[in-house]
């Protein structure tokens, strides 16, 4: 019966956390879902700098769900029509109320001065009208003046237009064609190439006449021979040759050149003068046209002035004809002293109501504005999409490279546009997990995924929307991931001959997590293979060392477990240099096991053997088989490093044996893993194994403790072998009683009873505020950012 009532109290209580609270209207609602995928950074948060057109195997992709615009933003685009409004019928109110303030002083100052000429003194009054009289005189004077100086500036313009019309009409009559002009170029070039022709032969000449001259020159005076006599003839000879060349073909040539030169200056004067008069007659039309423009207004200001002496006058000729009597008079000016200054007080009230229109027209403006040009595109509140799901439907099998779609908040790493305030700063979005894979191909996915609300609050609810997925999945080449040939990045990335490694006998792997440890392999033959390696700890498998061995140091080296063609020799450098430590291997399902590495000193760092870049860790503490067996066998819940190909199980508590880094003896067996057994059950092939293995080695591999000196019985070494835990299931021990259950669910039911009721005072509390995460990033999907960390 306490049982009984223990449950139905239960259950009553626990129903009680299910009564509904009802959630503020989401301020961004879901509208739409991005069509383009986005990453994590390296913080683990999602970068919206650049989307992605391939995502790695291993990697999670996200699609932002997107708004509709901010729900307030209709209500603010009214209110600013409202402000704008009364701005407007405020603006027109204070100019009503200012000319009706005008219209009274002006009253105001009529009644005055008939009650001053009333008072019997109209020499004020009657002065009043002579000058307005004088002003009218002035101002018709400089009206008349102002028409003539028009109509002369008229005048002008018509005979500057003339004069214009005129030079153009002897510009086109009489300007040299341009044909002519190149024609007149052509010629004047022709005769100077020969008249330049005619300079060369005349040069020519001259110095026949000088050479000849000079021969003759040469003989004596006393000479009278036939030499001297021919000499003397060729130098005159000469002196006539030039002297006719000179008088006749090149004066002629000079004088044809002179010619021309003189017929294309000529013409080109002739249009240069025909332009400049034009550019002359243009000037004068430009001067008269500003002249006519200035003179019109003259006309038209003076217009103005006789019109307002002449209202002038009127008034003065009816304050003086409209003086009465001082009484009347008075009482006029008193009343109309009033009403001016009820209209000042109008247009002072007005003016005042004018600018807090105006304020609060900006006001709303900036509302408004900020939400149209400030959009923030994102949705971040739960109760907009805090109940959504997504399914998908996946075309050409690629369901099988994809997990299932799910809606999940993620922080971004840069505040997106719009944003005001930090909860803002983490959105809703598709999340597709690409399932790990070692695969060197890349491949193309498709599939529609339905993203729709069908729990949660009605007014918060939105039509399903549809992501249309078409993108690339593989991983990058080792070329783009900038970490230079040979180094193994943290992100898999696919190596192959010309693109990560050459082939080589002794090729040298290097790790960008850890550049103190290598890996030597022969690459001659090797074919494309996907490599990855990390240092981060496996953190539930660290934590269970520690807290069995709370001194011990550990260093993680994660490899994604690829295997090469070849036997290479993998080099794990402890991260302080130290050669004491434990070295373990980590199967792909979690199960840890001693591995006998050697230390070389050469390369400070412990040496493997093997084809598979798998899982490893050094411990500076000797893990004991006990411990082994205890961690192994839960590693389900332990996820593995990545996805390769597949290395050896060597169960609970097993020592791996792995050929040292030396050639071994001719006697050595292959190395082996020892199969999980009892001490009684070891065999001895894997003893002999042991055995032929350690002697090869010139020293120890490990701390002195753990010698590697040959065993003459497997089971006399516990470590080797799982540790089995014999003891039987503890049958001695306290019964399950009903009478604890019975108060184990009346406490329950307690305890969901003061949960309820302390959730709904506090939803009371807050629900009209932005919900997301604390002050200190800690998500809470139902509590809000205080107020202190809005930025509105």
């Amino acid at each position: 019966m306490k049982r009984f009532f223990a449950l139905l109290l239960s259950a009553a209580m626990l129903s009680a956390l299910a009564v509904p609270v009802s959630a503020a209207e989401a301020t961004y609602k879901v509208a739409d879902v991005s069509q383009v995928a986005y990453i994590e950074d390296d913080d683990g948060r999602l970068d919206l700098s650049g989307s992605v057109s391939r995502v790695p195997y291993g990697e999670t992709m996200y699609f932002p769900l997107l708004n509709g615009g901010a729900s307030g933003i209709d209500d603010a685009y009214t209110a600013y029509a409202a402000a704008d409004k009364a701005y407007g019928t405020a603006q027109e109110a204070t100019k009503t109320a200012k000319t009706a303030q005008e219209q009274k002083q002006t009253a105001y100052n009529t009644a005055k001065a008939a009650y001053e000429a009333a008072n019997g003194d109209t020499t004020a009054l009657e002065k009043a009208v002579t000058d307005a009289q004088n002003k009218v005189t002035e101002a018709e004077t400089a009206k008349t003046k102002a028409d003539g100086e028009l109509t002369a500036a008229k005048t002008e313009q018509t005979n500057a237009a003339a004069a214009l019309t005129d030079a153009k009409a002897k510009q086109t009559a009489n300007a040299v064609p341009q044909a002519t002009l190149d024609s007149l170029k052509s010629a004047q070039d022709t005769a100077k190439g020969q008249f330049d022709t005619a300079s060369a032969e005349l040069t020519r000449l001259e110095g026949l006449v000088t050479s000849a001259k000079a021969a003759y020159d040469a003989y004596s005076p006393a000479d009278t021979g036939e030499a001297i006599k021919t000499a003397y003839d060729a130098w005159q000879k000469a002196v006539g040759d030039r002297d006719a060349y000179k008088n006749g073909a090149y004066a002629s040539k000079e004088s044809a050149y002179a010619a021309a030169q003189k017929a294309y200056a000529d013409a080109q004067k002739t249009n240069s003068d025909l332009a400049q008069a034009v550019t002359d007659a243009q000037s004068r039309k430009d001067k008269a046209d500003a002249a006519v423009s200035s003179k019109q207004q003259a006309v038209t200001t003076a217009a103005d002035n006789v019109t307002k002496a002449k209202e002038t006058l009127k008034k003065a000729q009816d304050n003086l004809n409209n003086a009465a009597s001082a009484t009347e008079a008075k009482a006029k000016m008193d009343a109309a002293l009033k009403e001016l200054e009820a209209a000042k007080k109008t247009y002072t009230d007005a003016q005042t109501a004018e600018s807090t229109a105006k304020t609060k027209m900006e006001t709303a403006k900036k509302t408004y504005d900020d939400l149209k040009n400030n959009r923030y595109r994102y949705v971040y509140e739960s109760s907009a999409a805090g109940d959504a799901s997504a399914k998908a439907s996946w075309e050409e099998n690629s369901g099988r490279y994809l997990g299932n779609p799910t809606i999940k908040k993620i922080r971004v790493a840069d505040a997106p546009t719009g944003a005001t305030s930090s909860a803002m700063s983490y959105i809703y979005c598709v999340a597709i997990k690409v399932n790990e894979r070692s695969s060197t191909d890349s491949r193309d996915v498709f599939g529609e995924i339905t993203v729709k609300q069908t729990k949660g609050d009605r007014e918060n609810r939105f039509e399903d929307v549809v992501l249309d997925l078409a993108i690339e999945i593989g991983y990058k080449s080792s070329s783009d991931t900038d970490v230079g040939e040979g180094v193994i990045p943290e992100k898999a990335a696919i190596f192959k001959k010309g693109d990560g490694f050459e082939q080589d006998s002794e090729f040298i792997f290097e790790f960008e997590a850890d550049p103190d440890s290598s890996f030597v392999v022969n690459t001659v033959g090797q074919g494309s293979i996907t490599l990855g390696m990390t240092t981060d700890p496996d953190e539930d498998l660290y934590d269970d060392i520690l807290d069995e061995y709370p001194d011990a140091y550990v260093d993680f080296f994660n490899g994604n477990y690829a295997t090469f063609n070849r036997t290479g020799t993998l080099y794990l450098a402890p991260s302080d240099g130290e050669d004491n430590y434990y070295v373990y291997s980590v199967d792909e399902d979690g199960d840890v096991a001693r591995v006998s590495a050697e230390w070389d000193s050469s390369e400070d760092a412990y040496a493997i053997k093997t084809r598979t870049l798998g899982r490893y860790f050094l411990s500076s503490e000797r893990l004991s088989n006990s411990f082994l067996s205890s961690i192994n066998g839960t590693s389900s819940s332990r996820p593995s490093s990545g996805s390769g190909s597949s290395s050896s199980s060597t169960g609970s508590g097993d020592l791996v044996v792995v050929p040292a880094p030396t050639t071994p003896s001719s006697s050595s067996s292959t190395p082996t893993y020892n199969p999980p057994s009892s001490s009684s059950q070891a065999s001895s092939s894997s003893s002999s194994s042991q055995s032929s293995s350690s002697s090869s080695s010139e020293e120890a591999s490990e701390p002195e403790e753990e010698s590697s000196a040959p065993e003459e019985d497997p089971s006399s070494e516990p470590e080797e072998v799982v540790d089995v835990d014999t003891d039987a299931d503890d049958s001695d021990g306290p019964k399950k009683g009903g009478s604890a259950l019975v108060w184990v669910l009346v406490i329950v039911g307690l305890l969901a009873a003061g949960g309820a009721v302390g959730f709904v005072l506090y939803q009371n509390k807050v629900k009209r505020q932005d919900d997301g995460y604390s002050q200190y990033d800690e998500y809470d999907d139902d509590n809000d950012f205080p107020d202190d960390d809005d930025r509105h």
